[in-house]
């Protein structure tokens, strides 16, 4: 008997899987970790954050930013910070490099959030740049995807590294909260 085999691509729900990732890294204090790993990646030798809580009708918002002097991200490896399962800190044959992430998952820490918008300062000859992310679990629920907006020219980003800083990385990540109580333990 002859078994003839049909070749099938794995077909994947993309939007539930983001989800299902996403809701993976549910607390707030998992951001700094990943901030910090990325960063130690990327050769940073400070390392800031700061917390803050800014009130709002009815709402109060959870305010994460994170910087450092480090090499930040290449323009061109925006799709890795913000795709699924993509990640320059692996061989082309799939094999981690030795960095600490590399698995492209750990970015979705920040999915939790309302809005998320990074800066990024490569080359202290050059302008840096910003991307805006707005509420990707919304999305996702509305649409099964995300988008996020095209690159931010720097005199254009609402965010931005200290001025001391030649280059680095920057993630403010705005965290919707109603009840003050599903922030103990981080403030």
């Amino acid at each position: 008997m002859v078994i003839n085999l049909r070749k099938y691509d794995a077909e994947i729900d993309v939007g539930y899987e983001i989800y299902q990732i996403i809701r993976d890294f549910d607390n707030p204090i998992q951001i700094f970790r990943e901030a910090f790993q990325n960063s130690i990646d990327e050769e940073a030798t400070e390392v800031c954050c700061r917390v803050s809580i800014q009130k709002r009708l009815g709402k109060e918002d959870l305010l994460i930013d994170v910087w450092d002097n480090g090499l930040g991200l290449r323009k061109e490896n925006i799709l890795c910070f913000f795709g699924l399962a993509k990640s320059t800190k692996v061989t082309s044959n799939k094999m981690p490099t030795g960095k600490i992430g590399y698995k492209g998952h750990g970015t979705k820490t920040y999915f939790n959030s309302e809005r998320i918008e990074i800066f990024s300062k490569r080359d202290k000859n050059e302008a840096g740049w910003g991307v805006i992310l707005e509420d990707p679990v919304k999305q996702i629920e509305d649409n099964n995807i995300y988008r996020y907006s095209e690159l931010i020219d720097e005199k254009d980003c609402s965010v931005k590294l200290p001025s001391e800083y030649k280059t680095g990385f920057l993630l403010e990540s705005r965290i919707l909260t109603i009840l003050r109580h599903s922030m103990q333990g981080l403030c």
